[in-house]
C-alpha cells in the first residue's frame, strides 16, 4: 500500500450511502420549456426524487452537462425562475460538474487542466446562477471517469472524485495519475484519500441501469457484505427519457428497490459534501 494513498473512512461515513445521477441536462430543459410550472416538483423526474426523498430519506447529487449535444440545449438557456426552491431543497438536492457534453466517450482523457477548467467554470457558473451556490457540490463524477488532470479542480474547491472499478476498452476508470498499486488500494477500499492532490476517491459499488431488476437484491447483498460499510450507488438519467434508445421503462422500480435494500440493513444517506 502507498504511504500517501490508503483508505479513508471518515466515522460519519459509517453505515452510510451515496447516491448520483450522472448525465443530466433534459430535465432541466423540461423546466425551462414549460412556463406554466410554479413548482420544480411539476417535473416527473424531479417529483420522483422528491417522492423517494420524503419514503427513504435518500440525497442526491445530479451531475451536469453542459448540453447532450453541440448546439443542443445549454445550461446557458435554464431558467431561474426555480433558483429560491432549488436553494429549500439544497439539504437533499446538489449539482455538480459532469462533462461538456455526452459525446465523445473519454473526453478528459487527453485533456489539459485549462480545458478541464474551461467546462468546470462554465457549468458551475450556471448551477449558482440557476439554483445558489447552497447546491454546488464540491465532490465530482467525471464523465466516463477517466480524467488525468484532475488535479487542476483543487483550484476551484473540489474536494475529491468518484472511480468505477472496471477497465473500460482496456483503460483504467480512475481519474488522477494513480499508480497500479494505487489503483488496486481505490479498488479494494470505499473511500480512499491521496496525500500528494490532497483529493478523495469514493469507489463505485453499483451502477443500477446495468442490472435487471431480478439481479438487483443479490448484487445489494454482496456488497452490503463488504467491510467499510459505506455504499455508492448511481444512476443515469438518460434511462428515464421515453425519447432516447436507452429507455427502461422499469427504471424508478430499479430505484425503489435499492433505495428499500439500504434503509432496510440501516443505511442512511448522505452527500459526499457533508462526510469529507
Amino acid at each position: 500500500m502507498s504511504d500517501t494513498f490508503y483508505p479513508k473512512i471518515p466515522q460519519n461515513a459509517q453505515m452510510c450511502c451515496r447516491f448520483t445521477v450522472d448525465d443530466n441536462i433534459f430535465f432541466l430543459e423540461d423546466l425551462t420549456k414549460h412556463t406554466e410550472y410554479k413548482s420544480i416538483f411539476n417535473n416527473d423526474y424531479l417529483a420522483m426524487y422528491r417522492r423517494f426523498h420524503e419514503k427513504y430519506g435518500i440525497k442526491v447529487t445530479f451531475n451536469l452537462f453542459y448540453s447532450y449535444y453541440e448546439d443542443s440545449f445549454s445550461l446557458d438557456e435554464v431558467t431561474d425562475r426555480f433558483k429560491d426552491e432549488f436553494i429549500a431543497n439544497s439539504d437533499w438536492m446538489r449539482f455538480a460538474f459532469h462533462a461538456r457534453h455526452n459525446a465523445p466517450p473519454y473526453p478528459y482523457e487527453h485533456a489539459d487542466g485549462k480545458t478541464l477548467l474551461r467546462d468546470f467554470d462554465e457549468i458551475t457558473n450556471n448551477i449558482i446562477r440557476f439554483a445558489g451556490k447552497e447546491c454546488i457540490s464540491n465532490f465530482i463524477t467525471i464523465h466516463y471517469v477517466l480524467c488525468p488532470a484532475t488535479a487542476a479542480l483543487k483550484e476551484r474547491s473540489v474536494i475529491g472524485f468518484m472511480s468505477i472499478p472496471e477497465k473500460r476498452n482496456g483503460k483504467d476508470s480512475y481519474t488522477g495519475n494513480l499508480t497500479d498499486d494505487e489503483i488496486i488500494t481505490a479498488m479494494q477500499n470505499s473511500i480512499n484519500y491521496d496525500e500528494k492532490t490532497q483529493l478523495y476517491y469514493i469507489t463505485n459499488d453499483m451502477v443500477i441501469n446495468k442490472f435487471q431488476k431480478d439481479e438487483l437484491y443479490s448484487e445489494l447483498e454482496k456488497i452490503e457484505n463488504k467491510k467499510n460499510k459505506f455504499i455508492d450507488v448511481m444512476i443515469h438519467e438518460q434511462y428515464f427519457c421515453k425519447h432516447l434508445e436507452y429507455y427502461q421503462p422499469d427504471a424508478e422500480q430499479k430505484l425503489d428497490i435499492v433505495f428499500k435494500f439500504l434503509k432496510e440493513h440501516g443505511y442512511s444517506f448522505v452527500l459526499a459534501d457533508e462526510i469529507l
